[in-house]
């Protein structure tokens, strides 16, 4: 009976975990599937959804592990191993990530998912032929979840910026007046890397210089800059639905950085009298 009681609340949980994440209430689906380890600590279906929720809170180590997890048990888990190469993508260990995604297409050669990180890998890398190559053959496989890549123009980026800035709330619009937004292709490998765990290659922006020192008041010591990326800003916008929203967080999130206020201060869009 206690097996029975015990394997009924394992479905209830692995179910409330699923609905969480579909409904993207990932912090929730994490805590569900990582009390569900806590008293099946191998089960592989939890392992799988503390990775996937791991990598929409942008917890790459996290994620990382859990997929290694299971590949201690399931080897040939195709989604286990395309999971672990967006994590190491994310971690910047891009090897890493092209071997996992490789153990993926050898067991599944049209696995889009596994193809269009290998993409972003090779662009990461600065290899623009077979990036093209991987981001056509997994749209081609699945267009809805990989369309190609639509760049804005140079001339329309200062209407998006300026439209961007007026989502933000009042305060941020202040601090921002007289820092410099750039646009710029991509972020650099060392700039991802003088963080530890390393920032991901798909940020949206980042500030430029160091964060000001402990006696230095943030909201006057600026930053020289902020860099906003155009292929992971259009890549958002893909999903989203427009450029300007995207725009918006990634200032936010920079300018919430320096000022050292909590993640979910100013959020976009807020209302400035709430």
């Amino acid at each position: 009976m206690f097996e029975y009681e015990s394997e009924g609340l394992l479905g209830m949980r692995m179910k409330h975990a699923k609905t969480e994440f579909a409904a993207k209430n990932f912090i929730a689906a994490l805590v569900e599937a990582e009390e569900v380890l806590d008293q099946h600590p191998d089960n592989t279906e939890a392992l799988m959804l503390v990775g996937d929720a791991s990598l929409e809170l942008g917890e790459a180590l996290g994620a990382a592990a859990s997929f290694c997890r299971v590949l201690e048990f399931e080897p040939d888990n195709i989604l286990a191993h395309s999971g672990l190469s967006i994590a190491r993508f994310e971690l910047t260990d891009f090897d890493a990530a092209l071997d996992s995604a490789s153990e993926a297409l050898e067991r599944a050669p049209e696995h889009a998912e596994a193809i269009y990180v290998q993409g972003l890998i090779y662009e990461a890398q600065g290899e623009a032929g077979p990036a093209k190559t991987a981001f056509e053959r997994a749209h081609s496989l699945a267009p809805e979840h990989y369309p190609l890549l639509v760049l804005t123009s140079p001339e329309e980026w200062e209407e998006v910026i300026e439209a961007a800035k007026t989502l933000l709330h009042p305060d941020l619009q202040a601090w921002l007046d007289g820092v410099n937004v750039i646009i710029k292709t991509s972020p650099l490998l060392e700039q991802l890397r003088e963080h530890t765990p390393p920032l991901s290659p798909s940020s949206l922006a980042l500030y430029q210089g160091k964060s000001p020192h402990l006696s230095e008041d943030p909201w006057l010591v600026k930053p020289p800059g902020i860099d906003l990326f155009e292929l992971n800003l259009c890549r958002a916008a893909l999903r989203e639905g427009d450029l300007v929203g995207p725009v918006a967080n990634g200032l936010r999130r920079e300018a919430v950085e320096w000022l050292s206020l909590p993640k979910g201060t100013y959020p976009v869009g807020q209302d400035p009298d709430e």
